[in-house]
């Protein structure tokens, strides 16, 4: 499952059986608590095996406060026994806003929908990483 974690939205996605990321849904959340809740309960919905959370360091590569944020957000979920990875996503917005501009989607009437495909971007990347690193 992948999430790009904000303190208003998260965007989930999904990986199929044969390794594709796909945008599942944009969620609203009011805190990390509920942002927590949440993700757990997808979790155990789809039986996701592991989370990629997207890891918002600053374009230096340093990391902020958003990015301690999600490092939070992560140690939390490990506690519950989820098995988590963090993957830079410095540039999955911008992405994602880009494939759907590509898909004839026009930003403002689709922020939800940004969300979802960041989410799906940061998946598939770490999907793609962990399938060179088998070969």
């Amino acid at each position: 499952m992948g999430v790009d974690y904000g303190r208003k939205r998260i965007g989930l996605a999904m990986s199929d059986p044969l390794g594709m990321a796909h945008p599942l849904r944009t969620v609203q959340v009011s805190g990390r608590r509920d942002a927590v809740e949440k993700i757990l309960k997808l979790a155990k919905e789809q039986e996701s095996a592991e989370i990629v959370i997207g890891y918002p360091l600053r374009e230096d590569g340093t990391v902020g406060e958003m990015a301690l944020e999600v490092e939070q957000l992560a140690e939390i979920l490990r506690k519950e026994g989820l098995m988590v990875t963090l993957l830079d996503e410095r540039f999955s917005s911008q992405q994602a806003l880009r494939s759907l501009h590509i898909m004839g989607k026009k930003s403002g009437k689709h922020k939800k929908d940004i969300d979802a495909m960041a989410a799906a971007l940061i998946l598939q990347e770490y999907l793609d990483k962990k399938s060179r690193d088998k070969s």
